[in-house]
């Protein structure tokens, strides 16, 4: 049993070190020193990635223009973005309950498109 957790360890510190923080703003957000506008969203898709002894949850923003951006879970400032993007977009609301089950599939799901 240690040795698994020794190995989710390992998985998240690779994670959280390679992984920029997000800021949020009523505009939009920045990552990695780039400002995304929520006005600029094309689509936003959920999924996850399976990390042996758990699942980290991504989601995908297609931006007009620009080439996608992807934020994980483990990410600083995840929580306050992802309640930046529901308010956003509200339709995204209970993106939890169609992405969770199955566990370690990822279960791909566009929560969001722009006609």
């Amino acid at each position: 049993m240690r040795i698994f957790s020794k190995i989710r360890q390992a998985f998240r510190a690779q994670a959280l070190a390679g992984d920029p923080p997000i800021f949020v703003s009523p505009t939009g957000f920045t990552v990695s020193g780039h400002f995304v506008s929520w006005r600029d969203i094309q689509e936003i898709s959920t999924y996850k990635i399976d990390l042996l002894t758990t699942d980290e949850v991504r989601f995908s923003l297609s931006i007009s223009s620009k080439q996608d951006v992807t934020v994980s879970e483990e990410q600083t400032g995840f929580n306050e973005f992802v309640s930046s993007l529901v308010a956003a977009f509200p339709s995204v609301s209970g993106w939890q309950t169609q992405i969770v089950n199955p566990a370690f599939a990822p279960n791909y799901t566009v929560l969001y498109r722009r006609i």
